[in-house]
């Protein structure tokens, strides 16, 4: 790569900016991690390089204005003295003719370098879950207090981001189920306290701000579940921290996708609910309830529904969060054989101050598994938060 002439003009940290970044291959993430910064502060600096007339890439930073664009006014702003102090460039696409604009947006638009085939010609024996647990939208976390960063931006960034790197790792599937499985959001209230014990919570926004994050995430998840299957099951659990929202995200959710042939939206209020797929039964719940009942109670409910009727049953799995750590084991004084597996998942969501001093450990993770018709667990795939930030940085 040619090495870039650099304006005088640029201040030694921009200088440095733009020499790592063409080092790094014009990779953001690189650049940053190499110079020790933010990738916001990173662009920043490139920004004002590129204000000064440093000329990158046309689909970085790229001369006077983007690739197909072209400058149609700017707004100066002077000092006393007459000289420029800012400029604000104002931008539009150069039209030509309809075949130049299609080209010129094939070589702008991202595209996937996956060659997936249509969703129509998936394997219909199998089903890919994702189980997201305690997202926590709206819950505030200080890196100083608690080593890690966390607010309701944050939260909406990961889970979207892990949603894009499940689906694309798994292709194309009969089936999806989406389990947002409790503690959606961290607050179910304009105070900040949990229902039940009336802890104090850190919150980073307003709870109409923390709903409508809560509804969007949700949202963009399922949006991008229809790419990659057939037919989309959404359940809504509630937790300790977000009974009534809970119950309101699952209608806003119904009311939206209420025309979907392909979305379904599952409505009961149930703090446990159940569901098959094949030879596997599924109770899903938060998790708060003790261990010791869950195995009992999932068995009774089996046979009660009659979910055994059309044939046999290989496993009954229950799938639970809520400790924010990763955990299967068999119910006590019961092994696999006996046909019921407790598996609880992790979390994306930072440890706030609360956590931090009462000591507990998280792992900051989500995974997904797929599950074939006959056969069961066909395979899975566990996302950690650093590949999320690696693939998609903040």
């Amino acid at each position: 790569m040619d090495k870039l002439e650099l304006p005088d003009s640029l201040t030694d940290r921009q200088k440095e900016c733009v020499e790592a970044y063409q080092h790094c291959d014009e990779s953001e993430r690189l650049t940053a991690k190499h110079l020790d910064i933010d990738v916001k502060a990173l662009r920043s600096s490139l920004w004002l390089a590129h204000k000064k007339g440093v000329n990158f890439a046309p689909d970085k930073f790229s001369p006077a204005a983007p690739a197909g664009w072209q400058c149609t006014k700017s707004t100066v702003q002077h000092d006393g003295a007459g000289n420029v102090t800012q400029q604000w460039d104002r931008v539009s696409p150069v039209i030509g003719s309809t075949e130049d604009y299609l080209e010129f947006l094939k070589q702008r638009v991202p595209v996937s370098n996956l060659d997936l085939p249509p969703v129509d010609s998936s394997n219909e024996n199998y089903m890919l879950q994702w189980p997201i647990y305690d997202a926590h939208h709206g819950m505030l976390a200080w890196a100083k207090e608690t080593g890690n960063d966390y607010d309701h931006k944050i939260s909406q960034h990961l889970q979207v981001s892990a949603g894009k790197i499940l689906f694309q790792s798994f292709g194309p599937v009969k089936q999806i189920q989406l389990i947002f499985g409790g503690d959606n959001q961290t607050a179910d209230n304009r105070d900040g306290r949990t229902e039940k014990s009336g802890n104090m919570l850190d919150t980073d926004t307003r709870f109409a701000r923390m709903a409508w994050c809560s509804y969007e995430t949700a949202i963009s998840c399922i949006e991008l579940a229809q790419q990659f299957a057939e037919d989309v099951q959404v359940i809504v659990l509630s937790g300790n921290h977000d009974w009534h929202s809970a119950i309101h995200l699952t209608i806003q959710l119904f009311a939206h996708f209420r025309d979907s042939k392909r979305v379904h939206i599952d409505v009961s209020p149930e703090k446990h609910r159940f569901f098959r797929w094949g030879s596997t039964v599924f109770m899903a719940t938060h998790g708060d309830t003790p261990d010791r009942r869950i195995a009992t109670y999932a068995l009774q409910q089996v046979i009660r529904r009659k979910l055994s009727n059309d044939g046999d049953i290989e496993r009954v799995r229950v799938l639970m969060g809520h400790l924010h750590k990763k955990e299967r084991k068999t119910p006590d004084m019961l092994t696999e054989e006996d046909g019921v597996v407790i598996e609880r998942f992790p979390t994306l969501a930072a440890q706030e101050a609360y956590s931090i001093e009462g000591a507990y450990t998280s792992c900051r993770a989500t995974e997904a598994n797929l599950w074939h018709h006959k056969h069961g667990r066909h395979g899975g795939r566990e996302i950690t938060i650093g590949e999320i930030l690696e693939r998609y940085p903040l």
